[in-house]
């Protein structure tokens, strides 16, 4: 009986030390395992583990370590308990810089550092979309698209030039829808220094920095009469042409080159008749009777002319084309007369025009 307990005993004691040999080793391995939150792609996880490093890790979750993922700490970081692990995998990010295209991949979020990533410098007024502290956003229709804005300035100077004045003045000694050109208009010239914002190759917005006046302008004075005169119905005191001459191919001695019908209009000196010219041409010669306009495109400045009249009107006669005007194109002539009203009276008519050697 005394043996039966003895052996008992032992195997009792036997027991409690294989037991005590399990509850020390589950105590080591607890001492050897850490808790960490590992966040993979969005997804929290809770994980105890016995893993030495951040790579050894991700090898126990089967997560493979590619180019561009993302990780919060280094792949040697030590393994400590209580670890918040961050991992994204990478995705598709298209950047646009100064007009060109690009699709990388990257497991960052942040705009800088995906442009760090990839080598991407911003310079001093370069800006993004989104800026570059902001998170890009991933949407499942869609890769997110970052625009690279390269900006500059420059300045750039230039001489431009600075139109003159015109002064009108009136004489009651000049008669009325006459003027003399008192000074001569001359224009004058500034540095004009321009800042301009270049914004990925094209000219976005300017700005004056400087302009300074190099020469003055010289202000055109013009004298316009304001004395009344009688109205007369003016005629062209030149030689008439006969039929018979006109018929032998000559008009005073000199040869018919080619003959023109063409539309007729009248004009003075006044400045609504001739603008800022007053009375003088266009090759500088003074307004007279006998001076016309032409297009020198279809009769040459200087030609001479003999102007015939196809209505009850007094032909024109003897001619000289010195003279043009922004609206005397193709098959038109302005014939200058002394009076005003006898340029209204004139209107417009049809003449026949002798172009002569």
């Amino acid at each position: 009986m005394s043996q039966n307990k003895n052996q008992f005993r032992g195997k009792f004691r036997l027991i409690l030390m294989l037991l005590a040999f399990v509850l020390i080793g589950m105590g080591f391995t607890t001492m050897l395992t850490n808790e960490v939150t590992l966040v993979y792609n969005g997804e929290s996880t809770v994980i105890n583990t016995t893993s030495n490093t951040v790579k050894d890790l991700l090898a126990e979750r089967n997560i493979e370590l590619v180019d561009h993922i993302y990780l919060s700490h280094k792949v040697d970081t030590a393994i400590k308990n209580g670890m918040e692990i961050t991992v994204r995998s990478p995705k598709n990010v298209i950047i646009l810089d100064n007009g060109e295209e690009k699709t990388v991949q990257t497991g960052n979020l942040k705009v800088s550092e995906i442009l760090k990533e990839y080598g991407y410098e911003l310079k001093e007024k370069d800006y993004t979309i989104p800026k570059s502290t902001e998170n890009i956003r991933f949407t499942e229709d869609k890769d997110p698209l970052i625009i690279v804005n390269r900006v500059y300035e420059k300045t750039v100077t230039e001489v431009v030039s600075i139109p003159f004045e015109e002064e009108t003045r009136e004489n009651p000694e000049i008669d009325k829808g006459q003027a003399l050109i008192i000074q001569e208009g001359k224009d004058g010239s500034k540095i004009v220094t321009t800042g301009i914002t270049v914004m990925n190759g094209v000219e976005v917005e300017s700005h004056l920095v400087e302009e300074k006046v190099v020469n003055k302008p010289v202000k055109r004075i013009l004298e316009v009469g304001t004395k009344e005169v009688q109205v007369v119905k003016e005629k062209i005191a030149n030689a008439k042409a006969s039929s018979e001459e006109i018929k032998s191919g000559y008009i005073n001695g000199r040869k018919i080159l080619k003959v023109l019908t063409m539309n007729a209009t009248a004009y003075d000196a006044s400045v609504e008749s001739n603008g800022h010219w007053g009375a003088v041409t266009a090759i500088g010669t003074n307004l007279r009777p006998g001076v016309v306009a032409v297009d020198k495109s279809v009769i040459p400045l200087g030609s001479t002319l003999y102007i015939e009249s196809m209505d009850e009107w007094p032909s024109y006669g003897m001619a000289s084309a010195e003279d043009t005007g922004g609206a005397i194109k193709g098959n038109k002539i302005d014939l200058f007369f002394q009076s005003r009203d006898t340029v209204k009276q004139f209107g417009r008519r049809m003449v026949k025009v002798y172009v002569l050697e």
